[in-house]
């Protein structure tokens, strides 16, 4: 190899590592972006037992992430989920992401003001000199 052809070998190494670097820092999207096809898969990986059953009701009646979220017991009994044990078992996951999902946005919110609160402070903030 010549030292042009190993410069660049490492310069697409780099640019390979930092697409995969940029990929793992990303959040996913948001349960309220998700669309059919990711409730789905959502409902295959955390209601496994149920999914035979119950992925043709969510299917049909188009649930996205943001309508998931929104239901409750009667949704789910609305969407033929009928059987208790099942209903109760899906109804927790439902809320177990909706809570992931407030905890995300928290701390989302949280690194938002820290990060406000830094620059007003890099910037010497009038309010700050105030004090």
């Amino acid at each position: 190899m010549t030292v042009r052809e190993v410069t660049q070998h490492n310069q697409a190494n780099r640019h390979v590592q930092s697409n995969r670097n940029n990929a793992q820092n990303q959040r996913p999207k948001s349960v309220q972006q998700w669309s059919v096809v990711d409730v789905q898969k959502w409902l295959r990986r955390h209601c496994g037992d149920y999914f035979h059953l119950y992925c043709e009701a969510f299917l049909e009646q188009d649930v996205t992430g943001r309508c998931l979220v929104r239901m409750n017991e009667n949704s789910l009994m609305r969407l033929g989920i009928v059987h208790p044990e099942h209903r109760q078992f899906i109804w927790r996951e439902i809320a177990k992401l909706r809570l992931r999902s407030s905890i995300l946005y928290l701390r989302d919110q949280e690194r938002r003001m820290a990060e406000n609160l830094n620059s007003q402070f890099m910037q010497g903030s009038p309010v700050l000199d105030q004090v």
